[in-house]
């Protein structure tokens, strides 16, 4: 009988356990500990220097752990080294043009970019584990957690106006706001698509894990831009699961009525109006947007290869956020990359998504596939549609970027390495 190597399992349950980990860090510990001093600037919202550490160590010890057993692809071996170089270009173009900036404040300003050697040991794990399905299950239960603390702390707020979360208070429609991060908004798509599908084993669960998702987008998140792309992903999972005239027209009637009550309640009438500048609640900020776009735009004309670098907020404010201090990289998505990183945005964020485009095409023309890649389908447009604005590439979504990489590289190397096993 052949047993198996314990070592080799051990590296990878210790892999396992440093990504959940990971999952963890990058919403702070679900907001409950206080992080001060010296820790806070690595541990930041805007500063993932722990988690790029961390990432970087797990990549240096599955390298040696996993010896001969080959752990990456070759497109993700050429991203990654193209990513880091690209990262420590801009480093170098920053610590010049910038000389008022230490360099560890260059560094925290821009290690974000560094967590993206992730996704090879991420890559290992999906090929170890024969695909994403325990992932997945452990990031619904890193969710499951963060979801009821939001739902508790936002009813708290309501009802006493206290926090107990150690987070910035943000207040939107006289209740507190906060963002589910990397991968809350994710899970939503990910766990309507297992029901919708039928895949889901635990029904009840995912029904549960849905709700309380839903619930945590709409009225503790509360931000437009996720509303709209979700709704779309979701849109997408329902239709992509037509392979039938029936099931067509089934799926028609579902989503037109959906809409007809969104209508009836009002909520499309006031989705639209929040939009304008004029708007009570959300004039200032979709004011503010305009003004970055021209403002970013300007920016990455005047330094088209490099961007502005990695500029800190305390040392150089004006310069990242304009005059008035209110304009951010992500609140322009992609135009934002290009103002931070000049062209070399191409390494770091249009070469996989281009890559990931080719794919997603690939399972549209192909009926069955379509059918069975239906969530990476809306995974795709989910990251096409935060490209606008909340674009993954944010510190605060970094993760999903080596997840991502992962993910698609491991679905289109697939049949390749069911071949190799068998």
């Amino acid at each position: 009988m052949k047993v198996g190597n314990p070592t080799r399992v051990s590296c990878w349950s210790i892999v396992t356990a440093t990504v959940i980990l990971l999952m963890v860090l990058d919403i702070r510990a679900f907001g409950l500990v206080a992080i001060t001093g010296s820790l806070n600037r690595v541990w930041g919202a805007y500063e993932k220097t722990l988690l790029a550490a961390i990432a970087f160590i797990l990549f240096l010890f599955m390298d040696a752990a996993a010896k001969r057993e080959i752990t990456g692809s070759r497109f993700l071996d050429k991203y990654v080294l193209c990513a880091v170089l690209s990262t420590v270009s801009l480093y170098i173009f920053t610590y010049f043009k910038y000389p008022q900036q230490n360099l560890t404040q260059t560094v925290l300003a821009g290690t974000h970019f560094l967590i993206v050697p992730l996704a090879l040991p991420l890559y290992g794990l999906l090929r170890k584990q024969g695909g994403s399905e325990r992932i997945f299950v452990w990031m619904n239960k890193v969710t499951f957690v963060w979801y009821c603390i939001l739902i508790f702390q936002s009813i708290i707020y309501l009802k006493s106006g206290r926090l107990f979360l150690h987070i910035d208070e943000n207040i939107r429609n006289d209740s507190i706001r906060i963002s589910l991060n990397s991968i809350g908004n994710l899970m939503i798509v990910y766990n309507f698509n297992a029901l919708y599908s039928g895949r889901a084993k635990k029904k009840a669960w995912y029904v549960i894990q849905l709700a309380l998702g839903a619930y945590c987008l709409i009225m503790v998140q509360q931000t437009r831009a996720y509303n709209v792309i979700i709704g779309i992903c979701v849109a997408v999972i329902i239709m992509l699961h037509t392979n039938t005239p029936l099931k067509t027209l089934r799926s028609l009637i579902l989503i037109a009525a959906c809409f007809v009550v969104l209508d009836q309640m009002n909520i499309i009438d006031t989705m639209q109006q929040s939009f304008s500048v004029d708007n009570e609640v959300y004039g200032n900020g979709t004011k503010a947007r305009m003004l970055a776009t021209t403002y970013y735009w300007e920016a990455f004309l005047k330094s088209p290869l490099f961007g502005q670098g990695f500029i800190n907020s305390k040392v150089y404010l004006t310069i990242l956020r304009g005059n008035q201090g209110i304009f951010n990289y992500s609140d322009v998505g992609f135009l934002g990359l290009l103002a931070n990183t000049g062209l070399l945005c191409i390494a770091f964020y249009i070469w996989p998504l281009l890559r990931w485009g080719k794919q997603v095409i690939g399972y549209l023309a192909d009926r069955s596939k379509r059918i069975d890649n239906s969530f990476l389908i809306a995974f795709f447009i989910y990251i096409a549609g935060t490209s606008t604005t909340l674009i993954m590439t944010d510190p605060q979504r970094i993760l999903l970027l080596p997840f991502s990489l992962a993910v698609f590289e491991y679905a289109r190397n697939k049949p390749a390495l069911r071949k190799e096993v068998a």
